[in-house]
């Protein structure tokens, strides 16, 4: 699409990032995953000619079904028998990354424009005030569903949720990890309360999956007269509505999870 990338690059820890169209790109080490660098519409006084403005967690916010549908075909298209790959998108190693994010967005003095003078990580680009906080929103919205995921799938597994599932410390290093970050992101809940707000924050996830896909058909259908002939839009698009659909199967293993909690 255009793209040109100045060697040296790294962006390792930057995944699932986008470029836009037409965007030259000058040597440089981004490290904030679910980015989206784009020629700026205006550029503030100050930032040199070359840079390029970056939006981290821009994909979670405004593009959540590519997210969402990916990360299903990584899933369907793998045949590999001796093989096992893990093809969550949010899994420990990337959260970590997040994790990052987060503490250098949120350990800066305020400024109106920064650059990797005041974070470091943002490689030759800028970064306004206004996209800072909303990233360092998204990152924690999407990390502490990671968390929270875990106590629902670390419950179907034993088969109830246990009142003391949050307190014990447990051999497994994913969910030990899930369990210390629902302490850090959640606060202290019991683990009903905590099952409760992932639901609801699955249910926020999925309307927003099919936002994502209709504000694409909006753009669309302003642009193209015969779109609609072409393209199925978000509300009966399959994979929205495999999506929906495996939403409400959570919702009633949730529900049976949570009839049979101790009443305290």
């Amino acid at each position: 699409l255009g793209v040109n990338v100045k060697f040296p690059g790294s962006f390792v820890e930057a995944p699932y990032s986008m470029v836009a169209t037409g965007v030259s790109l000058l040597p440089q080490k981004v490290e904030y995953p679910f980015s989206l660098i784009l020629d700026p519409a205006n550029r503030p006084d100050g930032i040199p000619q070359g840079f390029n403005e970056i939006i981290p967690a821009w994909v979670l916010s405004n593009n959540l079904f590519a997210v969402k549908r990916n990360e299903k075909k990584f899933r369907d298209r793998d045949r590999s028998i001796r093989a096992q790959f893990d093809h969550r998108i949010f899994r420990k190693e990337i959260v970590e990354w997040m994790l990052r994010a987060i503490t250098r967005l949120e350990s800066v003095d305020r400024l109106e424009i920064y650059t990797e003078k005041h974070i470091q990580g943002i490689g030759k680009n800028f970064m306004r005030e206004s996209i800072r906080s909303k990233a360092v929103e998204a990152y924690r919205f999407h990390v502490e569903f990671y968390a929270l995921e875990g106590l629902f799938l670390r419950a179907l597994e034993k088969g109830s949720l246990s009142t003391t599932v949050l307190k014990r410390r447990s051999a497994s290093p994913e969910w030990e990890f899930q369990r210390n970050l629902i302490k850090e992101f959640t606060g202290p809940r019991d683990p009903k309360s905590a099952l409760e707000k992932y639901l609801e924050m699955l249910r926020q996830i999925a309307r927003e999956v099919e936002f994502s896909k209709a504000r694409d058909d909006e753009r669309g259908q302003k642009i193209i007269p015969d779109y609609q002939d072409h393209h199925i839009l978000a509300h009966d698009h399959p994979f929205v509505s495999a999506f929906r659909e495996e939403v409400e199967q959570v919702e009633d293993q949730v529900f049976d999870l949570l009839e049979d909690y101790p009443q305290t």
